[in-house]
């Protein structure tokens, strides 16, 4: 077996979990200006804008604190650190996985009746154009 250079997939976790510290702090910025940008919103839309500036704002502070979790357990490389770090990794992986498999469901439910929409649809717009044009 090839063995693998320690300093190298060190290097790599730090560097990768400072880019996510990065996007992190980017959805952060993008939610904190979204605070300051209330004004501008109707107020009927301003309820759906505030909780989706809110989930923003969550969603950011997680993966900073992920990513300064795994940068921190990756450069001290200690023990307890990153299996903290592969417990949420693991706890995060499964909360994507029922997001997905939830939305796959509904896009085949929404989906279907989007079909039967536009199949109605069009089946109205066809008959009244045939009708508009036998009448004439």
């Amino acid at each position: 077996m090839a063995k693998v250079n320690k300093m190298c997939v060190k290097t790599v976790a730090i560097a990768f979990n400072v880019l996510f510290g990065v996007l992190g702090c980017l959805l952060l910025g993008v939610a904190l200006y979204a605070m300051t940008i209330y004004d501008e919103v109707d107020e009927e839309d301003y309820d759906s804008f505030h909780k989706g500036r809110i989930a923003v704002l969550v969603i950011g502070t997680i993966i900073l604190i992920m990513s300064c979790l795994g940068a921190l357990g990756a450069y001290l490389e200690t023990q307890w650190v990153l299996i903290l770090y592969l417990i949420l990794t693991g706890i995060g992986l499964v909360i994507l996985l029922i997001f997905a498999v939830s939305l796959s469901i509904l896009k085949s439910v929404v989906g279907f009746l989007y079909f039967m929409f536009v199949f109605c649809f069009l089946k109205n717009t066809v008959s009244d154009i045939l009708t508009f044009l036998v009448v004439k």
